[in-house]
């Protein structure tokens, strides 16, 4: 961290009279956009003001995975005592439309990559059994981002083969596959501009494909 930044955390955090702490990029890189707060409340809310943006929470919100890790790297004006993480398996169809998300920042060149991130968090702490803090998330990710575009999506579509095969039952994923597949097919004809529909195509059909090995 920043010293700068961390003695600038602890004046903002004075002046809130809530558990909070304050997290991101403002506690470690040159040039950021906001200020992350998050606030310990009895009701969950956001609002922005100037450059800080302020996250209410409930206590029990530090658990999940998000806040975790944020929590797990930041300047906090509280002491929170072991906090025991709850990791649930996302269902399948909000995999693949993040999937399809970071797909579409890639090819559009997308300056934050939010959702990338998500498949990057999500695929380290899922198949890697590791929780990466706001710091080595940006970390992985600037590795990512370097790559050219092809990379980029060959790198998203392993991480997200290995999950969906990783997370669901073989017959599951098959047949909920096969499903998509036939709706993925009738866009592909329907649209001229395809890029980013064959893409999803090629990747979700070899996952099918693996699934129906397997089980052979």
């Amino acid at each position: 961290m920043i010293p700068e930044r961390v003695e600038e955390a602890k004046k903002i955090l004075k002046e809130i009279n809530k558990p909070a702490f304050i997290s991101g990029s403002f506690l470690y890189a040159e040039k950021y956009k906001d200020i992350d707060i998050f606030v310990l409340t009895k009701k969950r809310t956001a609002h922005t003001g100037g450059n800080k943006h302020f996250t209410h929470i409930l206590e029990c919100d530090l658990k999940k995975p998000l806040f975790f890790s944020a929590f797990n790297y930041s300047v906090a004006n509280f002491f929170m005592p072991t906090i025991k993480l709850e990791v649930k398996r996302p269902d399948s169809s909000e995999l693949i439309l993040i999937y399809e998300l970071a797909i579409k920042e890639i090819q559009e060149d997308d300056p934050e990559q939010k959702t990338v991130r998500t498949v990057l968090f999500d695929y380290y702490l899922h198949a890697k059994k590791i929780m990466l803090n706001s710091f080595t998330l940006m970390q992985k990710y600037s590795e990512i981002k370097k790559a050219p575009k092809h990379r980029k999506i060959a790198q998203v579509n392993q991480m997200i083969k290995e999950l969906l095969l990783l997370l669901y039952s073989k017959k599951y994923l098959y047949h909920e596959l096969i499903i998509f597949l036939k709706d993925l097919r009738n866009l592909l004809t329907e649209y001229t501009v395809q890029g980013n529909l064959r893409i999803y195509y090629e990747l979700l059909n070899e996952v099918k494909n693996e699934c129906r090995r397997i089980q052979a």
